[in-house]
């Protein structure tokens, strides 16, 4: 599960590849690479209801399912207007709704022909009213147009949600990678670890 170089030059031309990151501040913190900790032991917190706690973890397992169908639109659909993702430091940040389908097209389109996003490990804690963070693995396989060797990533999402008129929505989305193998990208940002 070592990290390996990209292989081809097909994947170095692509938006997806080429891209760089925008770092963003919100007031709260700043893009790239925020970590969303969960609460320390004999911290206070608030609890999410077994009915949210559902609610978004559906949400996450929507994001994996229109992703690996093909469908931005839909995936689109599951952030909240303003929010922010961060796929890495090759890739620029994207911000809001809108910008989303214009992002994550062309690669779906174009450079993968098939991808599988498992999602495993959800944890999740309220982070205010009407909002929540967490964190999930996920291990994702991709197959490629060009013919390169498939690729393999094993790595986490960090994950603030917002409650919105339209229900629970993701407001926030980072990658955090542990390994690559084949991966069209090789610069990720990495899941914190103690030595």
């Amino acid at each position: 599960m070592g990290g390996s170089k990209v292989t081809s030059d097909v994947h170095k031309q692509h938006p997806f590849a080429a891209a760089k990151t925008q770092t963003k501040k919100d007031g709260h913190h700043t893009l790239p690479g925020r970590v969303f900790d969960h609460p320390s032991k004999g911290e206070k917190t608030m609890t999410i209801g077994a009915e949210d706690r559902v609610a978004i973890a559906d949400l996450i397992y929507a994001y994996a399912w229109h992703f690996d169908r093909n469908e931005p639109e839909d995936l689109a659909a599951l952030f909240t207007t303003d929010a922010v993702i961060d796929y890495g430091p090759n890739f620029t940040t994207i911000v809001g709704r809108e910008a989303i389908v214009p992002a994550i097209e062309p690669g779906l389109r174009t450079l993968f022909s098939a991808t599988s996003h498992n999602i495993s490990n959800v944890r999740l804690h309220a982070d205010g009213d009407d909002a929540a963070a967490g964190t999930s693995y996920v291990y994702a396989w991709h197959a490629y147009h060009s013919g390169a060797p498939d690729g393999h990533m094993w790595g986490q999402y960090a994950y603030r949600f917002r409650r919105t008129e339209e229900g629970w929505r993701i407001a926030e989305l980072v990658l955090k990678v542990m390994g690559l193998q084949d991966f069209h990208r090789a610069d990720m940002h990495p899941v914190e670890r103690r030595p």
